[in-house]
């Protein structure tokens, strides 16, 4: 028979291995605010979608200014609210990771040229608590 010391012991150790509080467990991670761009046309913002330990939401605009211009302004006012820029992706694409305690949250941003003369923004925000 195994001793009681050792049930104990691996019936606590994994929430003590465990990153994250119980607390974090019981509810969806809140999305971080992202600055809404200067001179964006037509904004759409869906509602957010919960999974059980994730929440995400896409948006988008358009603009008259270039992609760079667009994502020069994300990368530009991001970091003030701790945003890290993330891996580097094609042209006109950008990718930004938050931590903030036990969360981490990345927000993808593609910035394309619409005819006549538009720029296309899409942004995809998502976060989701640590392993």
């Amino acid at each position: 028979m195994i001793p009681k010391v050792k049930i104990l012991i691996w019936l606590v150790l994994p929430l003590l291995l465990s990153s994250c509080t119980l607390s974090n467990t019981r509810s969806q991670p809140s999305l971080p605010a992202i600055p809404d761009y200067p001179s964006a046309e037509q904004p759409n913002r869906n509602p957010i979608e919960y999974s059980k330990y994730q929440s995400s939401q896409t948006a988008s605009f358009e603009t008259t200014d270039p992609p760079d211009t667009v994502l020069a302004f994300y990368r530009d006012n991001l970091p003030a609210s701790g945003w890290s820029t993330g891996k580097a992706g094609s042209q006109g694409d950008a990718q930004f990771t938050l931590v903030a305690g036990c969360q981490l949250s990345l927000l993808n941003i593609k910035a394309r040229v619409t005819p006549p003369g538009k720029t296309s923004v899409e942004l995809a925000l998502s976060a989701q608590f640590c392993d």
